[in-house]
């Protein structure tokens, strides 16, 4: 059996048809969809790829990985399910287009191969030429980096010379700065224009999203040539398909751009499609609550293969599906959870969004975190100072998960954020127990020039 996990980095989900038909076109994922089970309220653990990603490759949260900054590693230890998973005899593929999901931070620990994809003489059958996308990133000022179109043409390779039980993960990042116009695709039609994480600021909404928009519309369309490929293949019908986004995306909304910021709706909500084996709850939509981290131990379910131990976050979501389960009470995420801090921690229920920063003596500068420097402003200047430095923010929530508006925790409301705080603090209780589980000290990746340079292309590693 195939299993195949498709992350679109930086996917936000109301930029996908089946949550947003009447602004949205994906026809490909779509498609999918029609054949699959959509959920409608699925959360990433944090805002940024690196701890998103540890977080739904080891089903355990970033503050209980050590996953703090830029350059922590991830433990190999944390990577028991992928393990057992090989045990089992599955083979474990990585094709990642984002150097976060790499060699370099520990992701190695999880599967038998994880090339580095921007050593691109290592694979023979790469296009001579590039591809549109990267041609006009080179054009412009941008880095190019693999697009999902020559993604394509390394998995299938790869699937070529690895028959039998495989679990693949492939990572895109055509919907991931900088923004530009991918083949033409995009309703943006004013010339060529590349926007870099600085330009952001000062970039109309309306721009942003265009271009947006019309990556979203690249990737989709070179997803749905992998599926006609697997189809070709005979490989569809009995595979196990997960298309997901790591995280979501800002455009303005809180102070906030991009990514790698507070975990409000934007940046937290993504899309979650999930095709079955033999099209099994095929046609559906489930609107309880689930987090990424609930990702592998449905995958071992469906494979067969037990958990492999307790030191799991997630649970899968089968029970949830055959009606033996109701979902989460809340999710959980944050950013900048530390063995010592908090961070600024999220918990969303059916009614509320619940935000808590505890930032106050934490050693990481967060005016250096990406996409946090706009946000700390404006909540200083509109929210900090009218409400007397509050640590505690409430919003209600539609049943979509989109907040409605920024509640003060007043008196009246007091009891309920208490009760939030509360079960926040034993979130963290427990993931501390975890991380201080793992029997290898914290190691940091040694990055040099080239690859700091890759992920400042991104908007990392930010002087």
């Amino acid at each position: 059996m195939l299993i195949l996990m498709y992350v679109h980095d930086s996917l936000r989900w109301d930029f996908v048809g089946c949550y947003n038909p009447n602004e949205a076109n994906t026809p490909h994922l779509d498609r999918l969809a029609r054949e699959a089970v959509i959920f409608e309220r699925a959360y990433a653990q944090t805002t940024w790829t690196k701890g998103s990603g540890a977080s739904i490759l080891t089903s355990i949260y970033p503050q209980g990985l050590g996953m703090d900054d830029q350059r922590s590693k991830a433990p190999a230890e944390a990577f028991h399910m992928l393990r057992a998973l090989r045990e089992a005899g599955y083979v474990s593929l990585a094709l990642s287009t984002n150097s976060f999901i790499s060699e370099r931070f520990g992701f190695e620990a999880g599967f038998d191969e994880i090339p580095d994809l921007f050593e691109l003489s290592q694979f023979k059958d790469r296009p001579r030429r590039p591809s549109p996308a990267g041609r006009h990133s080179r054009e412009n000022g941008g880095r190019p980096y693999i697009t999902s179109r020559d993604l394509n043409g390394l998995f299938l390779s790869k699937l070529e010379h690895n028959p039998g039980r495989i679990f693949f993960l492939l990572w895109s990042m055509d919907t991931h700065l900088p923004y530009f116009d991918r083949d033409r695709l995009s309703e943006y039609d004013e010339g060529l224009l590349v926007i870099t994480k600085r330009r952001i600021p000062e970039t109309p909404k309306g721009t942003l999203t265009k271009l947006y928009r019309g990556m979203a519309q690249y990737a989709d369309r070179h997803f749905g040539e992998l599926v006609d490929q697997l189809k070709q293949l005979g490989l569809y019908e009995d595979s196990l398909i997960m298309v997901l986004g790591d995280h979501g995306e800002s455009f303005g909304e809180h102070g906030q751009f991009a990514h790698a910021g507070v975990p409000y709706a934007e940046q937290i909500h993504v899309p979650l499609v999930i095709k079955f084996p033999a099209g099994e709850f095929a046609g559906s939509r489930r609107s309880e609550l689930v987090e990424l981290v609930d990702l592998l131990p449905t995958v071992l379910e469906i494979a067969g293969v037990p958990l492999p131990g307790d030191r799991i976050n997630g649970r899968s979501l089968i029970p949830i599906l055959r009606g033996e389960q109701s979902g989460r009470p809340w999710a959980y995420s944050s950013i900048n959870s530390t063995s010592e801090r908090m961070g600024i921690a999220a918990l969303i229920t059916s009614d509320w969004h619940y935000l808590h920063f505890d930032i106050s003596e934490s050693k990481t500068d967060f005016s250096k975190v990406a996409g946090v420097r706009s946000f700390l402003r404006w909540c200083r200047d509109k929210l900090l100072r009218p409400l007397l430095l509050s640590d505690r923010k409430l919003m209600s929530a539609r049943a979509d998960g989109r907040p409605l508006r920024l509640l003060p925790v007043l008196p009246h409301r007091r009891m309920q954020a208490l009760r939030f705080a509360g079960q926040l603090r034993e979130r963290m209780r427990s993931n501390l127990e975890i991380r201080s589980s793992w029997k290898e000290p914290r190691q940091e990746a040694q990055l040099d020039d080239r690859v700091k340079s890759r992920l400042a292309d991104l908007g990392y590693f930010e002087e």
